[in-house]
């Protein structure tokens, strides 16, 4: 890892270490608030011969948070995918530390120290080390802001290759929004753009899935 990385990495574990300590007790009340994505997104990027190169792909997301107000929060994202001309990617990331906050109904925030797995036809495949940031926000009972950002460094790869692995999404969910019992739940369509960059490669593109959410 970097060393520009290493001291923000450095931050979010000694963060989610003091929250867990100090929220311990509020945690065990049940509180939550955790969002999961299906969906499909297709890119398309410019080789060296200025010929567009597509892929499309299927993917599911994860992430939730404990507690009341602010507490650990955790992701996966799991994603696999097929290219024009023929070849394929996927792309596996887990974030075990990570630290959240709560806002009005479902809606929270975080961010989380992340390994992610990745690799393709086009593609070195490799273990990348970095951070990921997230934003699900009510926007009143129908309309919901998703966003996610990934920023990471390519492990174990061959030198000469770009380290940077960004990526970039934002979508706004219609939908329906409400309170059932304790929980507020809700759940919709979303339409998004996503920018996706790794090994030198810059992908732009739009995403459309479903989600749901709920809170306690």
């Amino acid at each position: 890892m970097s060393r520009r990385s290493r001291p923000a990495l450095g931050i979010v574990v000694a963060l989610v270490a003091l929250v867990a300590v100090g929220c311990g007790r509020r945690m065990r009340d049940g509180r939550f608030a955790t969002a999961l994505h299906y969906q499909g997104a297709g890119v398309v990027a410019r080789d060296d011969g200025a010929r567009p190169r597509g892929q499309g792909e299927l993917g599911v997301q994860v992430a939730g948070l404990i507690g009341a107000r602010v507490g650990p929060l955790v992701a996966l994202s799991l994603r696999g995918g097929a290219g024009a001309p023929a070849g394929g990617s996927y792309d596996v990331a887990l974030a075990p530390l990570g630290l959240g906050l709560r806002l009005h109904g479902s809606s929270f925030v975080g961010v989380a120290a992340t390994v992610a797995a990745a690799g393709g036809s086009y593609q070195d495949d490799a273990i990348a080390l970095g951070g990921q940031a997230y934003a699900e926000l009510e926007l009143g009972r129908r309309l919901r802001w998703l966003s996610y950002a990934r920023l990471a460094e390519d492990r174990a790869i061959a030198d000469g290759i770009e380290r940077r692995h960004l990526e970039l999404t934002a979508a706004l969910r219609v939908g329906r929004s409400r309170r059932d019992y304790r929980f507020a739940v809700g759940n919709g369509y979303y339409l998004g753009v996503t920018m996706r960059e790794r090994q030198g490669a810059r992908f732009w593109g739009l995403v459309i899935g479903h989600s749901l959410d709920a809170a306690r």
